[in-house]
Formats: C-alpha cells, structure tokens, sequence
C-alpha cells in the first residue's frame, strides 16, 4: 500500500547543533517496499512544525496555503504512482521522482509570465476592450502582488487569498460589488484556461463566492444634474488637463445619451453634421444617432485631436473616471447636499453629504433622460439613444417629473410681484 508522510529536515548547522530555523519540509513515499524522499521546496522553523499532524500549526501566518500546496504535492506523487500501476508497470523511485519533475516544470514558471502567455495566446481574437479588461487585471494582480507582499502562485489561490484580493479591492480603490464582481470573474477566466493547459493544478478558486458589503445607497431622485448644475458642470474651467477631458466627456454623456462605454467607442470617421454611428455589440451594424446643439460643440472641440483607434475621447478605466468626476464635481461648486443611506449589518442609518460625492458616469443617463421627458421626448426615443433594453429605466427617472413639476409651476408666482 502507498502512502505519504511529511518531516523536516534533522540536519546539524556548522555549531554542530540540529538546525531550528527555515528547515526544509520533506515529503517521504513509501510504496511497494520503498522509500523515496522529496524536498518540497518550502522551509518552516521548527517550532512552527507539528510533527503529529504533519503540517504547519495553523496559528502560523500563511499556515493554511503551504498545508493546502502539502497536500496537494502527495496527491500528484499519489496520482504519478496509481496511473503508473493501471498502466500494468511497476514504478520505481526514479520514474516517479522524473514524472513529477515533468509535471512540476508547468508549476515552476512565474505566475506572470504564465498570465502574459494568455494574453499573447489570445489577444488576436479579443476585442479592444477585452484586452483592455485583460491588461487592466494583469496590472491590479501586479499591484495586489506588491502591496500584499505576497508572490502569487496558482497552488495558493484559494478563500483567503481570493478573500484578501475582494478586500484590496474596496481599501485601495473603492470599487463598487459589482466592479470587484467582475474583476475577480477575470481572474478565475484566466486560473480556468491554465487549469486546462496543466499550469494550474488547484480548483480551489471555482466554488467561491464574494461576501458581498452593502454600499451606501442615494435615492435615484439626487442621481441626477438639474439644468443648472449641468451648465455649472459644463462652464467650469479647471487647471488640470485630465479634469478638462473628464468634464467634456461626462457632460457629453448628459447631452448625447450615450454610456460611458459608447462614448468610448465614437470615432472621428463616424462623426456627421446631426448625428454619430455607433457600432452594435456584434461590430458588423452601426445605429445612427441624433446629436443636438450642445453635444456636437463638445464633439467639434476634439476634432485636432488624435487618440488610439481614431476615437473622439481619451480613455479612462471607469473607477479612475469616475474619481476625477467626483473631484471636479468639488471644484464646480456641485455641493447641493444629498441624503445617503449608510448600512452596518442589520442597522441602517442615514447621514447627508454634498452632491460632488455621488457624482458617476451613471449620472449622466440619469441626466439625459430626466431632461428629455421634461422636454416631452417619448420613452421610445430615449430608449433607443441610451440603448436601455427595456423601458423600467426610463419608468423609474419619469417619477421625477414630480419635483420637476413643483419647481415648474412656483415660476407663475413671479407674474403676481
């Protein structure tokens, strides 16, 4: 019978006294009457070393990753010698020690530069912005890296890794759930096709599920720019190059309707006097869309301009827009105070904070269709520019038509005076 059992070293330093500290972890195979012996690579002191348990005592900081990679190294030996025998031959120590060797070669390379033979495998196929998204991972994975000080290893991404990646995430960039969401369905995307090419040998990753905060929420009434503040927003001239192109591009959103993404997307070569193409999802089809006044001035302002792929607008990853939004929002004077509700557990409470600081690019859809049902455009229309697939969107601004109403209709009290 085969079995598998782990020690550390005994070995005597050069004050002829046992070695205590970062002592290597052996892994013994005994099978059919023999012994092999395998460094595996990691060391522990020994105080840290439960020799019962065989493994490292769990108070031991990152106890659980090097227990997990423990196992999941006798199980490859254990894997080597049972498909050896139902093959009808009988293994020796020196075909297993050669057939993990094969194996681990995959397990050896740099996480990295495993990660950036995705990328060169795949990014003929991808679009722009999936390989945009793909970079934009590799960059985080890097930060994470270097910010945790951890090196990222497939054999130890499991809970608390993925745990403490979630919590990166909210600390150090505020990401909203479904931004991390996304960002962490990147990283199992990737773990699945090294899994599949034999450079990831762990599934830990697979089962895994955010353990979701509920964010601080604003009534759908204050997600939205008056008249007003949208012209204070689009008159505001600040020093900083990036605020300039971040105001131009949310107010054209406010004008013209389109999402960030869309906005994105318009290039110089599908720009006409009363309208844009744009692309559909599928790239072979292109919608017309209608511009008015205030959004091809915008549009004519970056006509000197050139940017990658002939696009209209420079590009921004959304958190990092929507970041300077905010800080622009505090320089225009976008500081009407706003009632948020804050959750902690099951208690909910609620506290005030100025406009500027719930200023996102979902703000500006918001802003478009409130003021074109203010101005009678029908629900159809304002689906069709925003490209909303149903018409609940729309439904939910037109309850503001209320308070637009009140403020409307104080306007004959100025013919009495």
């Amino acid at each position: 019978m085969a079995s598998v059992r782990y020690y550390i070293e005994k070995r005597r330093g050069e004050n002829g006294r046992t070695r205590t500290e970062n002592v290597p972890i052996l892994l013994y195979f005994s099978f059919e009457g023999k012994r092999l012996q395998i460094n595996t690579g990691e060391k522990v002191n020994a105080g840290d070393w439960d020799s019962d348990q065989q493994a490292v005592r769990p108070e031991t900081s990152g106890s659980k990753q090097l227990n997990r990679y423990l196992d999941s190294l006798g199980n490859e030996v254990l894997d080597i010698y049972r498909e050896a025998r139902a093959m009808g031959m009988q293994p020796g120590s020196n075909y297993i020690r050669e057939q993990l060797k094969y194996r681990r070669r995959k397990d050896h390379i740099d996480f990295f530069e495993v990660l950036m033979r995705f990328i060169d495998e795949n990014n003929d196929r991808w679009s722009i912005h999936t390989f945009r998204k793909i970079r934009t991972a590799y960059n985080h994975l890097r930060a994470f890296s270097k910010t945790e000080e951890i090196d990222i290893e497939f054999n130890r991404i499991d809970r608390d890794f993925l745990d403490r990646y979630v919590r990166f995430f909210r600390v150090k960039y505020k990401h909203s759930n479904n931004t991390i969401s996304k960002n962490v369905n990147v990283l199992k995307w990737f773990l699945n096709w090294a899994y599949e090419r034999g450079y990831n040998k762990s599934t830990l990753y697979r089962d895994y599920k955010i353990r979701w905060e509920v964010k601080p929420r604003v009534k759908t009434a204050d997600m939205v720019l008056d008249w007003d503040e949208l012209m204070k927003l689009n008159q505001y001239e600040p020093d900083s190059v990036n605020l300039k192109e971040v105001r131009d591009i949310f107010c054209f959103m406010c004008f013209a309707g389109l999402k960030l993404s869309r906005a994105y997307q318009l290039k110089q070569s599908n720009i006409y006097n009363e309208y844009v193409r744009i692309p559909g999802k599928e790239g072979n089809e292109f919608y017309n869309i209608p511009v008015n006044n205030q959004a091809a001035t915008i549009l004519k302002s970056y006509d000197d301009r050139s940017y990658p792929g002939g696009t209209c607008f420079p590009y921004y990853h959304n958190p990092h827009f929507n970041q300077l939004l905010k800080q622009l929002g505090k320089e225009a004077g976008i500081n009407r105070f706003v009632v948020m509700e804050i959750f902690s557990g099951p208690e909910r409470g609620s506290r005030q904070v100025p406009k500027y600081e719930i200023l996102t690019s979902k703000v500006a859809i918001n802003t478009f269709l409130f003021n074109g049902l203010r101005l009678g455009i029908s629900s159809e229309v304002l689906a069709y520019v925003t490209d909303q697939k149903t018409l609940v969107g729309i439904e939910r601004i037109r309850t503001l038509l209320e308070h637009a109403a009140f403020d409307d209709i104080r306007k004959f009290n100025k013919l009495s005076r």
